[in-house]
């Protein structure tokens, strides 16, 4: 009993947070909630968390986040909503929060082999691919973005998913596949949250494959309450 408890206590000081007993650093964490369950709204505050190194949801580090916003192609409504839970939630960090959080509007696309097409040429003229394995890296390097990225959010999943949805398991394998690429290029100092959509009845779990719930490291639901919402942590399964 003494030899388990020492090697729980061994685990546990392996484990590292992005925002403490939360979402760990160097993995993949999903949230998933039906349609009108302030999924965006919920990511933002996590987002603000990290930005300004809070401590609400947790202990967080303080990074900065890049929030791709593919659920949300009106940009006035969503900067809207942004600086509305600026104002309300965080009125001394305005200014950390603008430095440190950036919405992205551009497509993203998870299912294909490399992150572009390509990004330049090698000297016979050959296109020089960017791998996920290499945006993490960049996203990781400053001298590239003049960026360095502690959490990347991409609000939802099923708009980065181009030639299959959330229900193909080759499709999800990919996506997956290339998520660990970019967070292993990052030298698991980033991590990566997905906002994914439930059915009617959030009971029943995600939509799509099971590998979603089976193989990502934490999954978290949002639930309704009179008052609001809760946001409730399903399952996480450390990495370290």
């Amino acid at each position: 009993m003494t030899e388990l408890k020492n090697l729980l206590t061994k685990q546990r000081s392996k484990e590292r947070w992005l925002i403490k007993n939360f979402i760990g650093m160097g993995e993949i964490a999903i949230m998933y909630a039906p349609k009108d369950h302030h999924k965006t709204g919920m990511a933002l505050k996590i987002a603000m968390e990290v930005a300004t190194g809070s401590q609400e949801l947790g202990a967080s580090l303080n990074g900065k986040v890049l929030y791709y916003a593919l659920d949300n192609p009106n940009e006035t409504e969503m900067l809207n909503r942004v600086i509305a839970l600026m104002e309300n939630s965080y009125p001394d960090h305005l200014e950390e929060i603008g430095l440190n959080l950036h919405i992205d509007w551009e497509e993203l696309n998870l299912t294909r082999t490399n992150y572009e097409d390509y990004i330049d040429e090698d000297e016979d003229g050959n296109p020089i691919h960017l791998t996920w394995h290499k945006i993490g890296r960049l996203w990781r390097n400053e001298f590239f973005f003049d960026e360095i990225y502690s959490l990347i959010i991409i609000d939802t999943l099923s708009k980065a998913l181009v030639g299959g949805g959330v229900n193909d398991d080759a499709i999800i394998r990919k996506v997956i596949f290339n998520l660990r690429q970019i967070i292993k290029g990052a030298n698991n100092n980033l991590s990566i949250l997905l906002i994914h959509h439930s059915g009617k009845d959030a009971r029943k779990g995600m939509m799509g494959t099971s590998i979603l719930s089976n193989d990502i490291s934490t999954v978290f639901k949002i639930k309704k309450k009179k008052d609001g919402f809760d946001l409730i942590r399903e399952r996480h399964k450390s990495a370290f």
